[in-house]
């Protein structure tokens, strides 16, 4: 399910289709639908909203020549454990997920 958020003002974000749509309003009798007259308004999904932070930092980090590692770790009903990409995926999942000192120590050897 997408949950957008309307912020006022016209942004240019990734994932934004008002390019695309405009030309189709070619189309169009005209008659826009705009919800409570919200012509001055960029809708912003959560997933848009993440993908900007993610790379927000990448691009400071890249600007930087910061020495922090990038890793990536999912969350479901389980963790999944990335990490760079240089190794094969960890997946930690039932009762390891609420033992504080295994999920410690793990964190620790996969961040070498």
């Amino acid at each position: 399910m997408c949950v957008t958020k309307a912020v006022k003002g016209r942004f240019k974000i990734k994932g934004d289709r008002y390019e695309e749509l405009q030309e189709l309003m070619k189309f169009s009798d005209g008659s826009d639908q705009f919800a409570f007259n919200d012509k001055d308004v960029t809708y912003v999904s959560r997933l848009q909203c993440v993908q900007a932070a993610i790379e927000a930092q990448l691009i400071e980090m890249k600007t930087d020549k910061s020495k922090r590692k990038v890793g990536l770790v999912s969350f479901n009903g389980d963790v999944t454990i990335y990490g760079d990409g240089t190794q094969i995926p960890q997946t930690i999942s039932g009762d390891k997920l609420k033992n504080y000192e295994y999920l410690l120590e793990n964190g620790q050897k996969v961040a070498k």
